[in-house]
């Protein structure tokens, strides 16, 4: 179209109503048309790999230095895994979107133990999940049944981050676990710089805590609060906590006081 209109108006500029002339305008016109995509697809590039490298560096970093070469293994393994991970998310998350797809819907980190219900709670949220990633239920990039390192939910409402639960507890292996989770604060600081995350979401299992004691429930309000202020530390930013008391349903009592509500009710 651009085309067209040169070829057909520019005969009314001085100097340009030869045939070559014209021809030369518009070879220039594609030429500066064509560079601009290759400069934006260079820098989308480049943002990834960015990405990618400060996880590496930083992860490894995060780790402490550990002197044992079976530690340093494990934590090269973690960053590896993660690497993958995200190169995974950010093919899905760009897939079909504009150029400021890194911005377009709010990401929102959870953060919880090992079987606090984290993944539970997505599955049941009732969000809009995409159908290239229905398949009997929403999957996630990672998978579920356990989340190792971060799966990522892409729902039409916002992105939302499934931390490891060790990454919270930090109780399976210090080195690696640490190591994984500021590696991945660093991640996101250096790929979504303007606003790493736009909130995270604190998970508690409401049996965990009634089962616990007074000593080991202190203990887990210590390590949460940890992670939070991690979390504020290392993005530079205040992020808006959320808090998640999750499988109320299985106190004892609950369903049969809710039993006569209706889903609207519930």
């Amino acid at each position: 179209m651009a085309s067209m209109l040169v070829w057909y108006l520019a005969p009314l500029v001085p100097g340009f109503d030869s045939y070559l002339a014209r021809s030369l305008l518009i070879l220039a016109l594609v030429i500066i048309w064509a560079g601009s995509n290759s400069a934006i697809s260079w820098v989308r590039r480049r943002r990834e790999n960015t990405l990618v490298q400060g996880l590496t560096a930083d992860a490894g970093a995060g780790a402490g230095g550990p002197t044992d070469r079976d530690v340093r293994a494990a934590t090269a393994e973690e960053v590896a895994r993660l690497r993958e991970r995200v190169r995974a998310a950010l093919r899905r998350l760009r897939k079909g979107r504009r150029r400021g797809y890194l911005y377009e819907q709010p990401w929102y980190v959870l953060i919880g133990p090992p079987g606090s219900g984290k993944t539970t709670a997505l599955l049941s949220s009732g969000l809009n999940f995409p159908a290239d990633q229905l398949d009997g239920e929403a999957m996630p990039v990672g998978g579920v049944g356990g989340t190792r390192l971060c799966d990522w939910w892409f729902a039409d409402e916002a992105v939302l981050i499934d931390t490891a639960g060790r990454y919270t507890t930090q109780d399976s292996d210090k080195a690696v676990d640490r190591a994984g989770w500021e590696g991945f604060l660093d991640l996101l600081r250096r790929t979504r710089k303007r606003q790493p995350v736009n909130g995270a979401i604190v998970v508690v299992s409401l049996t965990d805590i009634a089962a616990a004691d007074p000593v080991a429930r202190a203990a887990h309000a210590r390590t949460v609060r940890r992670r939070v202020t991690e979390l504020s530390d290392r993005l530079r930013l205040r992020v808006p906590v959320y808090m998640m008391f999750s499988k109320a349903d299985q106190l004892a009592g609950f369903n049969e006081y809710f039993d006569d509500l209706d889903a609207e009710g519930r």
